[in-house]
Parts: structure tokens; C-alpha cells; sequence
């Protein structure tokens, strides 16, 4: 038999864990999480005590997340949406987009969501 094998998880803008918990359900392993609020940080913290916990994806990196399998967030939305200002990367929230690409380049992970 061959050992079962648990995909590692990175994930950016963790909120309260939503994509966290269905990857740890579905068999992964969380390794690590970024998330600015410190009200789902400590939430985040009683879930998954062993990953690592950062607060600012713009400090994030291969330097401080460990090597993954998976890179998963949803950057914020409001700079996008018909539902904000619709400024796009104009806004310095749309601008977080580009630093959720910038960390899977560093990562390299096997997939993306």
C-alpha cells in the first residue's frame, strides 16, 4: 500500500477559514494562513494551531510561508464590484490581486484556486 499523501495549503486572505476548513474535509493540510483581521486571525488560530500565521500579504513570501501544494484566497472584491467604486487596480484593495499573484510565483504551488 502506498502511504496516503496530504496536499499542503497555503491560504491568502483567510477570513474565518471558509476554503480552509473544505481543504482540511477534503484530506489537506493547512500550512499556512494571511489574514489582516486579527478577530479571524485568533479564530484561525484555534482551527489550525500548527500553520503559520501572517497578517499582511504584502510581507508575505517564500521567506515566511512554507512550500505548499496549494495556494487558495479571494483577494477583496469592492474595487471590482458594481457594488463598490469599480477604481479596479486604481484601488490600493485591487492592488492586493496583484500581491496574491506575486506570492503563488514565489510559492510555486501545484495549483491555484
Amino acid at each position: 500500500m502506498h502511504p496516503v499523501v496530504q496536499p499542503s495549503v497555503v491560504s491568502l486572505f483567510a477570513g474565518i477559514g471558509g476554503f480552509d476548513l473544505g481543504f482540511a474535509r477534503a484530506g489537506c493540510r493547512i500550512v499556512g494562513h494571511v489574514e489582516s483581521d486579527a478577530n479571524c486571525r485568533k479564530l484561525l488560530a484555534e482551527k489550525w494551531p500548527d500553520a503559520v500565521a501572517l497578517d499582511d500579504v504584502c510581507t508575505a513570501g517564500a521567506h515566511n510561508l512554507p512550500p505548499c501544494d496549494v495556494v487558495v484566497g479571494g483577494s477583496p472584491c469592492q474595487s471590482f464590484s458594481v457594488a463598490g467604486l469599480r477604481k479596479g487596480l486604481n484601488d490600493p484593495r485591487g492592488n492586493l490581486l496583484l500581491e496574491y499573484l506575486r506570492v503563488v510565483s514565489e510559492l510555486r504551488p501545484k495549483w491555484m484556486l
